[in-house]
């Protein structure tokens, strides 16, 4: 599939979609193209592209008793920060002196992403001293998650765009398995955004593997790795 078309399926299909193909550079810029392609702009019909690469929080291994619901909170606090900062950045630097976007709006949607920025870097700094001391601290007893569905609702709003933001998450390392789980929640949102999760296929544990349960999405293929990696099944599949 050559690029245009690549672009085409990507971004304009609504449905949550799983992008396979390996990680890499190459992966990596025919991703941000796309993303580029279809800008934030005011008063439009087109999707908006959101490229952000690597989110959610490292997998670690731990000697530590943790406690599941704890590791949900970080992994849910972090993954939603990286979306709406990963956002808010994009708007700012795509709209900022190049539209008639309100110069107040621009200043604030600013001041939000840098206090946000530093919940963000908090949370991972704090993740990590749980993980090695298995202790709890205040900061994720007292840090509520977002509402990431009426946020992008309402940005989309003051945007006045009648379409949906394409986000294309790029997954070039490995994740812990809870920020997947946090991630394949997110496809339960369809109205406001459609999630495109770019991973190598063997890396990545689908909604229904890890959950038990079945929700839609497409698939696209940007090279062989999903035929590869298939094809590596069936010969397992058929030794003795």
């Amino acid at each position: 599939m050559n690029e245009k078309n690549l672009r085409k399926a990507i971004m304009e299909q609504r449905n949550h979609q799983f992008i396979y193909g390996y990680n890499g550079k190459i992966r990596a810029d025919i991703l941000k193209r796309i993303a580029l392609k279809y800008p934030i702009i005011l008063s439009s019909n087109k999707p908006m592209g959101i490229y952000i690469p690597n989110v959610g929080l490292p997998q670690i291994q731990t000697i530590n008793k943790l406690d599941n619901n704890i590791l949900i909170k970080y992994n849910q606090l972090y993954c939603e920060l990286q979306l709406i900062t990963s956002i808010l950045t994009t708007l700012i630097n795509q709209t900022n002196g190049k539209t008639t976007l309100n110069k107040n709006y621009i200043k604030s949607s600013y001041q939000l992403c840098t206090s946000l920025n530093e919940t963000k870097n908090n949370c991972y700094k704090e993740y990590l001293k749980y993980l090695q001391t298995g202790k709890v601290t205040n900061f994720i007893k007292t840090t509520t998650s977002f509402k990431i569905n009426e946020f992008l609702n309402d940005l989309k709003q003051c945007l006045n765009n009648h379409s949906y933001f394409g986000i294309i998450i790029d997954e070039q390392r490995p994740i812990s398995i809870k920020s997947q789980m946090i991630i394949n929640g997110f496809l339960n949102y369809n109205e406001v955004f459609s999630l495109k999760i770019a991973c190598q296929i063997e890396q990545w544990q689908t909604y229904n593997q890890i959950n038990g349960l079945c929700n839609i999405f497409d698939t696209v293929e940007i090279d062989n790795n999903y035929e590869a990696y298939t094809k590596k099944l069936k010969i397992v599949h058929k030794e003795p």
